[in-house]
């Protein structure tokens, strides 16, 4: 079983995705690590990565293609913005859910979890997402909010991570 777990920073992926592997036992791959590990190796913050990526695509590539290994080895949790697409792009099985909010919200929970104004949390959030969809667009042809790469689409905004958990756990069969 392969369940991938994407959305844009601050939609609650992460906190879902850790709860998830908590109730059915597999393993657990996180592409913001690989990203974040590859940035410390480098000297460079998240978002000066990212435009490194969008200039170099063979290390965007690169990065990706450790999550694609991921999966090829089957029985994991995937989070990170490209692989439900990336696994439907390479025909590796997999259930695809995409875990959105709106930018408010987003930007209050990443304030919380990261520290730093409104104001900066903002715009850094904007400046992120621009570049991750264009190197997306320019280096797969693959826009990663779209969701038409998607099995479960689910906006956090109103709700809490419990119960996005309890809708997962229902669309995917798993025993209560």
């Amino acid at each position: 079983m392969i369940i991938t777990i994407g959305g844009p920073p601050g939609s609650g992926k992460s906190t879902v995705a850790r709860m998830l592997k908590e109730r059915i036992s597999l393993r657990y791959v996180y592409a913001g690590e690989i990203f974040r590990y590859e940035g410390r190796k480098r000297g460079m913050d998240l978002l000066e990565l990212s435009r490194r990526c969008k200039e170099d695509p063979d290390l965007d590539h690169e990065l990706d293609m450790r999550m694609i290994d991921e999966a090829k080895k089957g029985n994991a949790i995937l989070e990170g913005r490209m692989i439900g697409p990336l696994c439907a792009k390479e025909g590796i099985p997999s259930t695809r859910i995409y875990i959105t909010a709106s930018p408010e919200i987003r930007v209050q929970r990443s304030r919380e979890r990261d520290g730093g104004s409104i104001e900066k949390v903002k715009e850094e959030m904007v400046e992120r997402e621009r570049l991750e969809i264009e190197r997306y667009v320019r280096h797969y042809g693959i826009d990663p909010s779209d969701p038409k790469w998607y099995d479960i689409v689910i906006d956090s905004s109103e709700i809490s991570a419990d119960a996005v958990l309890s809708i997962l756990i229902e669309k995917l069969g798993i025993d209560h």
